[in-house]
């Protein structure tokens, strides 16, 4: 309803990282966010130890970009390790404390050790307290989001496995292009409006987040 009330005033409207494709919004500037879940799933397949439970992590459904997460992801994982199974999907409003007490509280009860943990949001400080509290048989793969100084930190210490970043400077740079072509401030093409995600590991750390 914002977006169509600042529309219809002649206000064009750019939405990043999660879309809102039902409104009359000008362009979405973002990366695939299911094709971001899958990419989880295949990574999760292919670098857990054993089969088994998965456990995973998300802001709320109601965020379009989780929910599109969560659901490539489950698709991922039933094509590339059908022998792997979602235990649960904990809602923690990216809120860390809460999240850390939701996710051990499920690891505890869980039937046998979870082999993965994928976090869609932005609560993976919780999820590596949550590691750290647990003794493992073998320590599960942990695949999360975003490239920050606490992600890499996880990296660079084994805790973390991959980070999938979905580059927002990009995004924002992309946005407001769409919105200097809008209004006839740039001559120069337009750039496609699809965001490439970059996958983190230990190993390509950029060296502006090695001292984090």
């Amino acid at each position: 309803d914002a977006v169509t009330t600042l529309t219809s005033r002649g206000i064009p409207v750019v939405t990043m990282i999660s879309d809102i494709p039902t409104s009359p919004r000008l362009a979405y500037v973002g990366i695939d966010h299911y094709s971001a879940g899958r990419t989880a799933a295949f990574f999760m397949a292919r670098m857990a130890r054993r089969p088994g439970p998965v456990l995973v992590l998300c802001h709320s459904f109601d965020y379009r970009a989780h929910a599109e997460r969560v659901s490539g992801f489950r698709d991922g994982l039933r094509d590339h390790a059908p022998d792997m199974a979602i235990l649960e999907v904990i809602e923690g409003q990216d809120r860390q404390a809460e999240s850390e007490a939701l996710v051990f509280d499920r690891i505890q009860r869980a039937p046998e050790e979870i082999c993965g943990i994928y976090n869609t949001g932005g609560a993976n400080r919780a999820i590596d307290k949550v590691i750290g509290r647990v003794s493992w048989t073998h320590k599960p793969v942990f695949i999360g989001h975003e490239l920050s100084i606490h992600t890499a930190r996880m990296l660079r210490s084994n805790v973390m496995t991959l980070a999938i970043d979905q580059n927002p400077e990009e995004q924002a740079r992309r946005a407001v292009h769409v919105l200097l072509r809008r209004f006839g401030h740039t001559e120069t093409p337009p750039e496609p409006n699809d965001i490439p995600f970059t996958i983190f590991g230990p190993e390509n750390i950029p060296p502006n987040e090695q001292a984090g």
